[in-house]
């Protein structure tokens, strides 16, 4: 297999992992839309990264046209990927930091089209990179500023929020990491004068990030933790139970894991467990009254 059949190989098995797991996923709010929106310009990223591949040996014309939606695309994504930390976040200045970076993004679009921002593409190994142009510069502070920028608010809504934002924030820290190494390493390398590319790093890290971001999303993750604590705990007092208390020792523990899990919220708590809201702030206020460790 020639190597830019690899490419387009991985790209494609790429976009079509993340259309499968956008289609299994329910828009119901805010943040499963930007998320929603930030798929789409991940999966437009895998699509014109296969057309690259699929013509560079057929169709120069179309190659460099696909090359520089490929660019484009990965504007977009960037941009989106902002639009959805500030959603996750829930920042007060959303319109007006969306504002400043779709203006940036919109000028990084300019200057591609007019070829200003890229001259054209090369292949190096198994990928294909810029050829840099006279505002090249421009781009990679585009991409520098809105990683760093990302990392930033996730970090600190991670850090000082509470209850479920925090959890939620400490999730999608976790599942943008690698998307947001690739951006920063090869956007520092090409600062550097390096021949780096996204390439075959950027398909497998946004994949990574959409697959974790829908198991985040059926709330599986946290589920099993909340259960292995228990069985953990259970079997660790096995010496000490009657087998006629293990049935309200289980029901104990869970709803102590989940309120744990929930910073004590009620509401989060009944949902991962799926019980009564209202038995749940009960029972808890019964184990809490019996438990000094516990207010």
């Amino acid at each position: 297999m020639e190597q830019m059949q690899i490419l387009g190989f991985i790209a494609l098995l790429a976009g079509t992992a993340k259309m499968a797991i956008l289609f299994s996923s329910k828009t119901q709010n805010k943040l499963t839309s930007a998320f929603a929106l930030l798929c789409i310009s991940m999966i437009l990223q895998n699509v014109f990264e296969f057309l690259v591949a699929l013509t560079y040996y057929t169709n120069p014309d179309l190659t460099a046209l696909a090359f520089k939606a490929e660019i484009f695309s990965l504007i977009l994504l960037a941009y989106c990927l902002l639009i959805f930390a500030l959603t996750l976040v829930a920042s007060k200045q959303i319109k007006s930091i969306s504002l400043v970076f779709g203006t940036a993004a919109l000028a990084c679009t300019y200057l591609l089209f007019t070829g200003k921002l890229v001259q054209g593409y090369e292949q190096v190994a198994y990928t294909v990179i810029s050829i840099k142009a006279d505002y090249h510069a421009v781009l990679i502070t585009y991409g520098l500023v809105i990683t760093l920028f990302v990392l930033g608010i996730i970090c600190h809504s991670a850090i000082t929020a509470s209850g479920e934002k925090r959890t939620r924030c400490r999730q999608v820290l976790i599942a943008v990491i690698p998307t947001t190494l690739v951006i920063l390493a090869v956007s520092t390398l090409r600062a550097l004068d390096f021949k780096a590319s996204v390439g075959v790093f950027m398909p497998l890290a946004t994949t990574f990030f959409v697959a974790m971001m829908a198991t985040y999303q059926s709330g599986r993750i946290v589920i099993f933790k909340i259960k292995w604590t228990v069985i953990w705990k259970l079997a660790a007092s096995m010496k000490d139970v009657k087998l006629s208390e293990w049935l309200g020792l289980v029901e104990e523990l869970l709803i102590k894991e989940a309120m744990r899990e929930s910073d004590n919220n009620q509401t989060d708590a009944a949902k991962l467990i799926k019980s009564n809201q209202t038995t749940v702030g009960r029972k808890f206020k019964k184990y809490r009254n019996e438990d000094p460790e516990l207010q």
